[in-house]
């Protein structure tokens, strides 16, 4: 079978070297081939790999890597970028904070990013920990953006974690590290916290419950059921999909099908990335069918 080398190293097949370019599943090369795989990267983009700047995921099916928060740190600091945060919008009708940052290199050239966490029905260190989050996720995207880096960032792995698998791979080794299960003992300070969390939250219910029981009891409140709700007319974006579903359906799988100036035209300049985020699911829903059926007429 051809093979090509790979800086006097170990060679690589063209066939494996084809899965890795093409598919891009580094589970198609040897341990060893993942070491150096992850040690080129590194080298490459002037990053020190005994930090761990990146980690590997299964996506789709195919292990790849993702950049961690020593990855985005470093370039920073490699490059020279100057992170400002633009916007800080805390909208409590959709639940979710919104942060837009710009960054900017010596040579005068920027670009912007957006982050967006849910803090729905948070309140006091939750929510102030989500603010901060939200503006790392921001910092962290522009980063990756701006140096030109296509790479997932750990922050974005919780939104995407329907099509996410975990892969446990030894950085050092490249060894893939199958059914790998950890064990905690009753004295674990893991399963320690879980117990505390577990009785502070059954306690809550019954305060809770207490409280509901005294004002039914009182008459402040009365115990009626409500009225459902009728549901959303035709389609079945809305049934079929969450949100957050359809606003990934809508920026990364038909808006790169138009080139810019055709989706800013086809629903207005105003239309971006926030303005998605805040549409009702109904409207989405609407939005990606329309868009779905301009695409084909095409």
């Amino acid at each position: 079978m051809e093979s090509l080398e790979t800086n006097g190293s170990s060679p690589y097949s063209a066939a494996v070297l084809e899965k890795l370019v093409i598919g891009g599943d580094l589970a198609s090369l040897s341990s060893g081939e993942r070491v150096e795989y992850y040690q080129q990267v590194c080298k490459t983009l002037g990053l020190n790999p005994l930090t761990k700047p990146f980690d590997y995921i299964r996506l789709g099916g195919h292990l790849r890597l993702y950049a961690t928060k020593d990855a985005s740190e470093q370039l920073r600091k490699l490059h020279k970028v100057s992170v400002v945060l633009a916007n800080r919008d805390l909208d409590a009708d959709i639940g979710m904070c919104i942060v837009d940052v710009q960054a900017t290199l010596p040579d005068g050239r920027a670009d912007f990013a957006t982050g967006s966490v849910s803090i729905a029905g948070l309140k006091g260190d939750a929510l102030a920990n989500a603010i901060m989050k939200c503006e790392t996720k921001a910092k962290r995207r522009v980063t990756l953006s701006i140096c030109g880096l296509g790479w997932t960032d750990e922050t974005e792995l919780e939104t995407i974690s329907h099509i996410v698998e975990d892969a446990q791979v030894d950085v050092e080794t490249g060894k893939i590290e199958k059914d790998k299960v950890v064990h905690f003992t009753d004295d674990s300070p893991q399963v320690h916290d879980l117990t505390n969390m577990l009785e502070s939250a059954k306690e809550g219910v019954r305060k809770l419950k207490d409280t509901t029981d005294d004002l039914l009891a009182k008459n402040v409140i009365r115990d009626e059921p409500k009225a459902e709700e009728p549901e959303p007319e035709a389609g079945v974006w809305h049934k079929e999909f969450t949100k957050a579903e359809i606003v990934s359906i809508i920026n990364e799988r038909l808006k790169p099908k138009l080139d810019p100036f055709d989706y800013a035209s086809f629903k207005g300049d105003k239309l971006g990335e926030r303005e998605l985020i805040k549409a009702k699911k109904l409207e989405l829903a609407s939005f990606a069918e329309e868009l779905k059926e301009y695409i084909a007429s095409k």
